[in-house]
């Protein structure tokens, strides 16, 4: 039996009452992230599964906010219309010239 046909069968089996769990679960992008994990990639340590539990939390409840883009921070961050794309003042543009390190 292939993994596709096997899901289809593990689908079918459920309850109505847990359709709506295992669809949250197969689009979660964590979840995806760590079922997507690239074979011989090193294990997440403790630390870093509790980061990770600590941050989907924080983007749940509202806490830690999520941008489709820089555009949409900036934007976000000076308000709607053309200061949108102007920095925020934190760095000038001479702060970033010359040698690394220099």
């Amino acid at each position: 039996m292939t993994t596709k046909a096997r899901l289809h069968e593990i689908v079918e089996s459920l309850s109505d009452a847990d359709l709506a769990g295992a669809e949250r679960a197969l689009t979660d992008p964590w979840v995806l992230a760590l079922l997507t994990t690239p074979e011989g990639a090193p294990p997440l340590s403790a630390e870093e599964i509790a980061g990770l539990v600590e941050a989907k939390r924080d983007v749940e409840t509202g806490r830690v906010q999520e941008f489709e883009s820089l555009t949409d921070l900036l934007a976000d961050l000076h308000g709607e219309g053309d200061q949108a794309t102007q920095p925020c003042g934190l760095y000038e543009p001479s702060d970033f010239a010359g040698p690394i390190g220099g």
